[in-house]
């Protein structure tokens, strides 16, 4: 889905695409159920955290669950796709981000929508299956 993550994660500027791909600092370390992408932005005051696709996992007490690897996060006049390694489930990377958006949301949207519908069409990323649902941003 991320040609050049995992490979370039952390850099500054990817040989492969020219992005960023440094570590978010905001976002607190490890994966995150829709629940706590709405909690998160809430504590951090941003505008939104956007899960794009969940994946099955198991938490530290062994109980099955889902959490999401890929969020937007909207945050003033910029949009950002960030992804989380399931497998290291530690630091949040930028895999784009864009800056001086005048509709932010609806640019969040269209590309919830295109990676969503790519996760969909893959089924299996980096060996975690792909959960067959919309996921839904929830306000709290």
């Amino acid at each position: 889905m991320y040609p050049c993550i995992p490979e370039h994660a952390g850099s500054v500027e990817c040989p492969e695409c020219g992005g960023n791909h440094s570590v978010c600092d905001v976002l607190p370390e490890g994966l995150m159920t829709v629940p706590e992408c709405n909690q998160v932005a809430n504590d951090k005051n941003i505008d939104a955290l956007i899960p794009i696709y969940e994946i099955h996992q198991t938490d530290e007490d062994g109980y099955y669950t889902t959490v999401t690897p890929a969020i937007i996060m909207i945050d003033s006049e910029s949009v950002a796709v960030l992804w989380c390694d399931p497998e290291k489930a530690k630091e949040w990377i930028y895999i784009l981000e864009e800056n001086d958006i005048s509709n932010p949301m609806a640019l969040a949207n269209i590309l919830k929508e295109r990676l969503k519908q790519i996760a969909f069409d893959e089924r299996v990323i980096n060996g975690f299956e792909v959960v067959m649902r919309d996921v839904d941003h929830i306000d709290l």
